[in-house]
């Protein structure tokens, strides 16, 4: 079956959770995690945002790190939106 895998986005005192399938085209996913990302900053420009698990120590992912699932377990799929 379509498993669904989900982050929750952190921005500020916004927070949303966002989730996709499994077998989500790549660039169906970029699309949509922009859409989510610009809902919960307000921002249209995603220029100078950065997406950084919440664990210790930080370290920034790139959307492809979501997409893979290739994120630290510590962070339980919280990623702090930071602009940079």
């Amino acid at each position: 079956g379509a498993e669904e895998q989900k982050v929750k986005l952190i921005f500020e005192d916004q927070s949303a959770i966002f989730g996709w399938r499994r077998g989500l085209a790549a660039k169906d996913f970029g699309d949509q995690l922009r859409a989510a990302v610009r809902h919960v900053t307000g921002r249209q420009s995603l220029d100078g945002l950065e997406i950084v698990p919440d664990c210790n120590p930080p370290r920034k992912v790139t959307p492809r790190d979501v997409f893979e699932g290739r994120l630290p377990s510590e962070a339980n799929g919280r990623l702090i939106l930071a602009l940079a």
